[in-house]
């Protein structure tokens, strides 16, 4: 699933949240950025990607909390 989280004058921030192919049970983090004023807006860069289990997923939930 990928989300929109801020749109900053047209540079754009995405999180992709996604079932993880292996290991099973494990969810794969990524985040992106795009913008738009670049040559080729469509291309996104990637800034963060990581495979959280069920634990390290609520850490994560519970520290966005805050």
């Amino acid at each position: 699933m990928k989300t929109l989280i801020n749109d900053n004058d047209g540079f754009r921030t995405y999180v992709y949240l996604n079932d993880a192919a292996h290991p099973p049970g494990f969810k794969h983090l990524k985040i992106t950025t795009q913008w738009l004023d670049a040559k080729n807006p469509q291309d996104e860069q990637k800034k963060y990607e990581m495979l959280l289990d069920d634990q390290s997923m609520q850490n994560l939930i519970n520290a966005l909390k805050q």
